[in-house]
């Protein structure tokens, strides 16, 4: 039911977090690096801090130890931890889907008084782009981009270049869907889905000939209704599996830069042959 999701995490959020003070939430992208801040790392009498992961509500494993004036311990192996002493912050290197999850910080004061904070790391990974799906007629012609995981921007295009700006053609569901009311001769082509977030990029390909070509008048461009469209299982479609992306900077490009450094076309495209039509 609406909302049953989100209280359930607040219960178990509330079962580990609670044993703590405070908390942080803290983020990174799939083979970047992610920075777990102490959370009581202003206080001068900090003489040791230690993190532990929880593996379930009850048991947690250690992963590290620093104590004043500069020793470190590393428990896993390999290690992909290191201290930056400067800030009192815990670097988690090269992230992996295996590091969300809750990390507890153990602070000792002077010695005998202890603190205990809980971090929350959840790690973002490329969108992949399953296929393209195609509706049966193709006349109208509709696509729709079918994918998986989180992303910031998606968009089309028809060999290898974005869509002209055309009242024929019109978007849903975010851009997912795709529609060209009234096909020509010029639609025949490959047409591509590309998706992106931070974390990297993916893409799908899919050629399409038009079946009929009309020359209906121009109507106002209206959103795709495609509601009660049935679409083909990725006929036709090949996909370049998502792509990470290198590790961010704070000299990040904009967003229309940053979509092109990630963008990779399927290879050999050229060598492709129109599928056949029935």
């Amino acid at each position: 039911m609406p909302g049953g999701y989100f209280r359930i995490l607040i219960i178990l959020q509330c079962a580990l977090i609670g044993r703590g003070v405070g908390g942080q939430t803290v983020s990174g992208v799939l083979h970047g690096r992610a920075v777990l801040h102490t959370c009581h790392g202003h206080e001068q009498d900090v003489t040791r801090v230690e993190w532990r992961k929880y593996r379930n509500s009850t048991s947690k494993h250690l992963l590290y130890i620093f104590e004043k004036p500069n020793i470190t311990t590393c428990i896993t192996n390999p290690c992909i931890f290191y201290f930056d002493i400067k800030n009192m912050s815990l670097i988690v290197a090269n992230l992996t889907a295996e590091d969300e999850g809750i990390y507890e910080e153990k602070t000792i004061l002077n010695s005998t008084n202890t603190k205990l904070c809980n971090i929350t790391l959840s790690v973002l990974s490329p969108p992949a782009v399953l296929g393209i799906a195609v509706s049966p007629s193709r006349c109208p012609l509709t696509l729709r981009c079918e994918v998986r995981g989180e992303f910031l921007n998606l968009r089309w295009l028809r060999n290898g270049l974005p869509l002209p700006e055309d009242q024929r053609i019109s978007f849903n569901e975010t851009n997912r869907t795709m529609r060209v009311s009234c096909l020509n001769a010029s639609d025949r082509g490959t047409y591509t889905c590309q998706v992106s977030n931070a974390a990297g990029s993916s893409e799908a390909h899919v050629n399409i000939t038009p079946e009929c070509e009309c020359d209906e008048p121009l109507l106002p461009k209206e959103e795709a209704d495609t509601s009660q469209v049935d679409f083909l299982s990725y006929v036709d479609t090949d996909f370049t599996k998502p792509k990470a992306s290198q590790q961010i900077t704070d000299n990040r490009q904009p967003a229309e830069d940053f979509m092109e450094v990630f963008y990779t076309t399927a290879d050999n495209e050229e060598n492709k042959q129109p599928p056949q039509t029935t």
